[in-house]
């Protein structure tokens, strides 16, 4: 199955997958690590000549504070714990991996537990978690926000317009190299070429690079992660 799906996206003209690599299923005793699933797929993918995003993302139980045990979406209770694993990660796969993506969607709920989402946690943990990786594979790429497309203010979900604003307050751009974005077209179709925080829209990008331009990083590149329209 493996080859099957490898082969056609091949055929297809795909040259890159993303993939998740869930922490919580990966290492489920601290530096107790179940490699065999990334062992196949990382020779698998060499052999097809696609390259390949690594989605760190998850946490295990023994790593999430004792209110989070139900949800596997929320963020440790020490980034250290984090940045170990993906050190360990980098280290094995070194040469082989394009990009790491540093956990998803951290804007909303369920994505950073069950209390507000925290912006200069999130820029916490990017900082302590791409020193790691660069560490150990120092050729990679560290992609930062892959923000879920909202407009709420704030608490459970914040508009990804404004939480970029908000990690680039604390600190964030030293710490990507590429700002991932959810190119969602969501309902409007592909003609709506709206600029505007209170749309959700293809365009909703533009805002987004807007706010890299105004934090003097014209050379960092936007890679859109996901995209689409609602049918």
């Amino acid at each position: 199955d493996l080859d099957y799906v490898l082969e056609t996206m091949r055929s297809a003209g795909l040259g890159t997958v993303r993939q998740y690599a869930r922490w919580a299923d990966l290492e489920p005793a601290p530096e107790t690590y179940r490699w065999d699933f990334w062992d196949r797929i990382i020779p698998a993918l060499k052999r097809y000549d696609l390259h390949v995003i690594v989605v760190l993302d998850t946490s295990p139980a023994w790593a999430r504070p004792p209110w989070e045990q139900s949800n596997p979406h929320a963020p440790p209770a020490d980034m250290t714990h984090l940045a170990r694993f993906a050190a360990a990660f980098a280290q094995r796969y070194a040469g082989q991996v394009l990009a790491y993506q540093i956990w998803d969607e951290p804007n909303v709920a369920p994505h950073w537990g069950s209390g507000a989402v925290d912006p200069k946690g999130y820029v916490d943990m990017l900082r302590a978690t791409s020193e790691a990786i660069r560490a150990a594979d120092p050729a990679t790429l560290i992609i930062g926000g892959g923000l879920a497309p909202n407009t709420e203010p704030g608490g459970r979900n914040m508009s990804d317009v404004r939480y970029l604003h908000e990690i680039y307050r604390h600190g964030a751009g030293a710490t990507f190299d590429i700002l991932g974005v959810k190119a969602y077209g969501f309902w409007s179709g592909p003609d709506d070429r709206r600029v505007n925080a209170d749309v959700l829209n293809f365009s909703r990008t533009i805002l987004l690079r807007r706010e890299m331009l105004r934090r003097g990083e014209a050379a960092k590149p936007v890679w859109a992660l996901e995209g689409g329209w609602n049918a």
